[in-house]
């Protein structure tokens, strides 16, 4: 099946070689307003990304130091 679906990617492309083009960032006009837009996108989704790994990080911190009060005090159960 894999194989298959290569083929046919492989005969689309060659076939439309239009729908392999680089999008604006790669090779269109730096100072094109599609190239800004395209930018301002990927740094947003990198920022969403660094704003979840920071809470899943902070909250596997917290996780970790209230188990070490609670082991402290004696608490277990």
């Amino acid at each position: 099946m894999n194989r298959v679906f290569t083929i046919v990617i492989g005969i689309l492309i060659s076939t439309f070689p239009n729908i392999s083009y680089g999008c604006a960032v790669c090779y269109g006009d730096p100072q094109a307003p599609m190239t800004a837009g395209l930018n301002q996108a990927i740094f947003f989704l990198l920022g969403v990304i660094g704003f979840i790994l920071s809470i899943v990080l902070s909250v596997g911190i917290y996780f970790f130091r209230r188990g070490k009060t609670i082991n402290k005090a004696g608490i277990n159960g």
